[in-house]
């Protein structure tokens, strides 16, 4: 069978010679400015016609916000630029052809999945292509009917074999999942044109854009770090019927299963189960202690873990019984008899929190017979209620709720959220029937025009307000009608020029509130309006402050605080800030050490005592600068290479929790870092360079196609020579040669712990291999070696049969697309007659099972 493939090769090579017009000089292709990385995709049914023969499409758009790709070849080429719309390369470093539609404004596009586009380019054009495209996804059900996904892979159109990829029948999701199709990028490819006018694609030619990310809303600033969501309080487990269909993005998946609602609905009290939790915690030593005690840990368990244990033991009975800080969540799908069953164990006197939840105008679909609010609840009292949140329940519930069950004396908490503006129009006639409440605190969201929607109470003792944005003129008239506000938060405060030059604008030292505490978590303002919001409230003792800056303003700069502070935040003694800047994939003027070196004076160090910590997000390709620990805001756990006011310029490599301080506990998650679709600057990559000499925690490094050469390889091997975590490394299309592979062998011999090591799309040769065969000999823990698409001969076969013969650790060999005689073939089949435990051989796409029968495998090769 080698032998075949060979003389295919052979062939086809001959036949390409004598069509193809050799060219006189090497055409070469470059993306002129990168692509945005995120893009909301489009369903083919959301085209709008809009004349006879036209449609709108979505266009694609660069970072300058042009709505066309920009491509830049030698002036004189002319042919074609194909365009491949495709996945992120795997751990083999492959790419698949991503099932979805691609459309292009110009020509007319194939509307069938997966099909690439093929543009022409002449003389004329100077070099300079200019292509407007639309990316449109298919319905999850056609999604299903794709398969398999065709790899895209230059080298299969050479050996005239099939391109499709070889997998099991999948479903849409897990379709999505195995290829991570909501991360993708475009190839472009030079294709000349032939003797008989067909059309050679080049394939040298072929250049990636920069990765883009699907998201599914309006794009916002930092839109995949803020988790800035209103989130319910967490009482029971989650009712599986109310589980919604999540997206693809494992970010915005993790975020919405901590926001799930839960809800305490118990079918029937002769069912309820004490729970493996329960009955662990109530032992001897529990029920000896004071009840005020055992009521203290019994306010860390929901609801439902609450009613269980009184099943326990009759002293369980009774202490559960005089329990009386229940915290409830309900939905609209809850039923009357399991409300009924709960307050037949409990009183409604001892409930001091309740949430409920219309989960009919939440948009998830339910079967479940809906339940008017009022209609459940009206019988009961909550005396004692002290917090009280509607999530997306009509205005009109909300009001009968103030009027029957609700005290008017104990309610201090209120937090009603709609999701919809248009209902902010019941504003004013639902807070109406709060006015004779006592409330001291008060969350509301999606209300425009605050300060003329409702009418605030004289009598309100109101303290703590948290609203989604307002405008400066509405903030001061906050502060005016509020006289008793302590802390303030919102996600934006709008100021504009026209605003603080008004006549109506008041005297700063003219407010009767005292605030204390003042938050924004999505603040866009610039320095100046800022201080001009901070210098209304000299009182403020605690700021808190998130921001996503579009250049390194004075928000980075330590001075301009350090000069700030004092002059209009005289009290101010504590501060927590984290502002992100996006930084160009290949940009070195950019350093966090730089920045931190302004925050290391003795007004941040010894006066305030604020730690700063400066911080790059290698996947996100963002700076961070907060200070530790952070906890007024949610932010996603992300690897990051993080140094400190206090470390020095010691970089750590590190995903700990922005809410935790560092210590040793904080570090023990061990690290996944993954890069190989996120190109670094050499500045950045020899900073994570470093970190890796110190860091013990990284289990998996993909650095593939990152071009280190020989001598990043020599830094990456001394710098990893301590780490006894590590499993797994790629390192594949690195420009690694045998001189690079002589230190990975060396690599090999001192780490007992790796067990996958890529290494494919590199120029290996057989003296490479004899290093690495050399360095197995005494390896007893690789598993995997991949070397396909290298410079590998016969000789360097042979290397890896001699070690084969005796090594028993090796399961998976990968030798595709390297020079493979007649030879090597049947070396590699002597071999296997007598090597029991490699279990996967590539020497070409298709996976050789070799643990059959000898004859099997012989009569396969």
């Amino acid at each position: 069978m080698q032998s075949t493939i060979q003389d295919q090769h052979r062939e086809h090579n001959a036949s390409t010679a004598d069509n193809v017009s050799r060219l006189s000089r090497r055409h070469e292709l470059q993306v002129v400015n990168p692509l945005q990385k995120a893009y909301r995709p489009r369903y083919l049914s959301e085209r709008m016609p809009l004349t006879e023969g036209f449609t709108y499409t979505r266009q694609l758009r660069d970072r300058l916000r042009n709505p066309y790709v920009t491509l830049k070849t030698t002036p004189n080429f002319q042919g074609k630029v194909r365009v491949d719309w495709l996945t992120i390369p795997n751990k083999m470093g492959q790419r698949h052809t991503i099932p979805y539609y691609l459309i292009s404004r110009d020509i007319p596009s194939p509307h069938h999945q997966g099909a690439y586009i093929m543009y022409d380019v002449n003389a004329d054009m100077n070099g300079i292509v200019r292509l407007y495209l639309s990316l449109y996804k298919p319905t999850l059900r056609e999604l299903a009917h794709n398969q398999p996904i065709p790899l895209f892979q230059p080298a299969m159109d050479v050996l005239h074999r099939s391109s499709s990829a070889i997998h099991q029948q999948m479903s849409s999701k897990q379709l999505v999942r195995e290829f991570r199709l909501n991360k993708s990028q475009l190839a472009f490819t030079l294709c000349t044109r032939a003797n008989d006018e067909s059309f050679v694609v080049q394939w040298d030619t072929t250049v990636f854009s920069t990765v883009m990310t699907e998201t599914r809303g309006i794009l916002r600033n930092a839109a995949t770090i803020f988790t800035f969501d209103y989130i319910l309080p967490s009482s029971t487990n989650m009712d599986d019927e109310y589980k919604e269909e999540l997206p693809v993005n494992e970010d915005v998946m993790d975020r919405r299963k901590r926001q799930k609602l839960d809800d305490t609905r118990i079918e029937d009290p002769i069912k309820l189960q004490s729970t493996t939790t329960a009955t662990s915690m109530v032992n001897a030593s529990l029920l000896i202690l004071p009840v005020e005690l055992v009521h203290n840990i019994l306010d860390y368990f929901d609801a439902k873990t609450v009613l269980s244990v009184r099943r326990v033991c009759k002293q369980m009975y009774g202490l559960v019984n005089t329990y009386n800080r229940f915290k409830f969540i309900f939905k609209s799908t809850s039923s009357p008899l399991a409300i009924e069953s709960i307050f037949r164990k409990i009183s409604p006197e001892n409930v001091v929190s309740l949430t409920i939840v219309d989960v009919n105008n939440t948009g998830q679909p339910t079967n479940e017979e809906q339940y008017p609010f009022y209609s459940l609840f009206h019988n009961l009292h909550f005396t004692r209620l002290r917090s009280m949140t509607f999530h997306e329940v009509p205005g009109e519930e909300v009001a009968l709720w103030a009027e029957h069950i609700l005290n008017v004396d104990s309610l201090a908490l209120l937090s009603i959220q709609w999701s919809e503006l248009e209902r902010q129009r019941t504003w004013s006639s639902v807070l109406s029937t709060f006015r004779q409440y006592h409330l001291r605190q008060l969350c509301i969201n999606h209300v425009q025009n605050l300060t003329e929607h409702i009418l605030w109470p004289d009598q309100w003792i109101l303290e703590h307000l948290t609203i989604d944005e307002c405008t400066y003129r509405e903030y001061v008239t906050l502060l005016l009608q509020l006289p008793h506000l302590r802390t303030f938060s919102t996600r934006q405060c709008i100021v504009s020029d026209a605003d603080i030059s008004a006549p109506s604008a008041v005297n700063r030292n003219s407010f009767p509130a005292k605030l204390e505490s003042l938050t924004v978590t999505h603040c866009s303002l610039s320095m100046h309006h800022l201080q001009i919001l901070l210098s209304l409230t000299p009182s403020v003792r605690r700021l808190q402050l998130a921001s996503h800056r579009q250049m390194l303003d004075l928000f980075f700069n330590a001075t301009h605080w350090e000069n700030l502070i004092p002059a209009i935040l005289p009290q101010l003694d504590k501060f927590e800030f984290i502002f992100f800047h996006t930084y160009d994939d290949e940009d070195n003027s950019i350093d966090v050490k730089s920045l931190l070196a302004s925050f290391r004076t003795p007004f941040w160090l010894d006066n305030k005592r604020w730690l700063v910590a400066g911080a790059y997000a290698l996947n996100e390709n963002e700076i961070w600068l907060y200070t530790m620990p952070l906890r007024f805001v949610c932010v996603r756990d992300v690897v990051r290479l993080e140094t400190s006011t206090v470390s020095g310029d010691t970089f750590r490599l590190t995903k700990r929790p922005l809410h935790k301080t560092i210590n040793s506990l904080s570090e023990q998650t061990p690290i996944i870092l993954d890069l190989h679709a996120n190109q670094i600057s050499s500045l950045k990559r020899n900073y994570l360079i470093d970190a890796l000499h110190n860091n013990v925690r990284l289990v998996e490094l993909n650095l593939g196609g990152h071009q280190i050469g020989n001598q990043g390889v020599k830094d990456l091997v001394n710098a990893l020579r301590n780490n006894r975590a590590l499993k797994t490394l790629f390192l594949w299309e690195n420009q690694i040669d045998d001189e690079g592979v002589h230190y990975l062998a060396d690599l090999l011999r001192h780490n007992t712990e790796l067990k996958e090591l890529y290494l494919g799309n590199n120029s290996i040769g057989d003296q490479g291999v004899q290093h690495l065969t050399d360095a197995l000999r005494n390896n007893g823990t690789l598993t995997t070696l991949d070397l396909h698409s290298n410079g590998i001969g016969k000789q360097g076969v042979q290397h890896l049969c001699d070690v084969l013969k005796t090594n028993q650790t090796l399961t998976t060999l990968g030798l595709a697309y390297n020079e493979i005689d007649v030879q090597a073939s049947q070396c590699l089949t002597d071999v296997l007659a007598s090597n029991k435990t490699l279990e996967h051989l590539y020497v070409d796409e298709s996976s050789i099972l070799i643990n059959t029968s000898v004859s099997t495998r012989t009569s396969a090769q």
